[in-house]
């Protein structure tokens, strides 16, 4: 299945809003991904971030008590992965990177657009017709 991940800057957005939409989005089986500012950092950013770089988004839930969402990320590469105190491998809280700046855009799968039927010979040839003109003017 082929997708178009279309993305926000999270500078402005609230934990709540981020962990809705990414909840969201995997509910329904679409990918998400969290990208890092572009520091031009690899090493050295706070939760073992990598900086300018994608992360997808393996699993969010809440932590019961708190409330607080736990995002569960996975490096690409397969090694240093983010990762907050108190926390499982590969998870942070959603909180605490975005207060932190540490993610700049999300990125979700989006939604199957509605399909078009297809158009018919005579569609076809009027459209290229067109174009043609258009671009003869």
């Amino acid at each position: 299945r082929r997708w178009t991940l279309t993305g926000w800057h999270t500078r402005k957005k609230s934990a709540e809003d981020v962990g809705q939409q990414l909840a969201d989005a995997l509910a329904q089986n679409r990918p998400a991904t969290l990208s890092t500012v572009g520091s031009g950092k690899k090493d050295g950013l706070p939760l073992d971030f990598v900086g300018n770089h994608a992360y997808p988004v393996e699993a969010v839930r809440r932590e019961e008590g708190t409330g607080r969402y736990i995002v569960k990320l996975a490096n690409p590469w397969g090694w240093k992965h983010p990762k907050s105190p108190g926390l499982d491998e590969r998870e942070i809280y959603l909180d605490d990177a975005l207060n932190q700046g540490l993610i700049s855009v999300m990125e979700l799968g989006a939604p199957q657009a509605r399909q078009h039927p297809p158009m018919s010979a005579i569609q076809n040839l009027l459209m290229i017709q067109t174009q043609y003109h258009a671009l003869a003017a």
